[in-house]
């Protein structure tokens, strides 16, 4: 029990270091060679995805707690395909010069949207099946 819980918390975690460790290869080797409008790009997608990566860490202490939650583990399966498309494609589109990606990176921002959705759909469900 707990396995998705855990995962999720360690994915958080990775995605935090991998946010911490982009942002420092952008600020040295992409900020220098791009344009304001890609860099600023970029820092959207590292803002996002290190948010995101608390989000999924949350979610993952969130199962923990409540294990067999339904939309807990929805969250996060869509708080991390949002965070692989839309921040992934962003950071493809700046780093590997790919604008066709751009059409991406909206279903991402959808999954991210969606996945806090089924995080307040977790608390809710959650919280009256802990009243009965």
């Amino acid at each position: 029990m707990g396995d998705v819980g855990r995962s999720l918390l360690a994915l958080g975690a990775l995605n935090a270091a991998l946010a911490v460790g982009l942002g420092a290869y952008g600020h040295h080797g992409v900020r220098p060679r791009v344009d304001a409008a890609a860099w600023l790009s970029f820092t959207t997608a590292l803002d996002y995805h290190l948010l995101h990566a608390l989000a999924l860490a949350l979610v993952g202490v969130f199962l923990l707690i409540r294990p067999a939650s339904r939309w807990g583990k929805i969250a996060g399966g869509l708080l991390t395909a949002g965070v692989l498309l839309f921040c992934g494609s962003i950071y493809l589109k700046v780093l590997g010069d790919l604008p066709s990606l751009g059409s991406v990176t909206p279903l991402g921002g959808v999954c991210l949207m969606l996945g806090w959705g089924a995080l307040a759909l977790a608390a809710f469900a959650n919280s009256e099946a802990a009243s009965r």
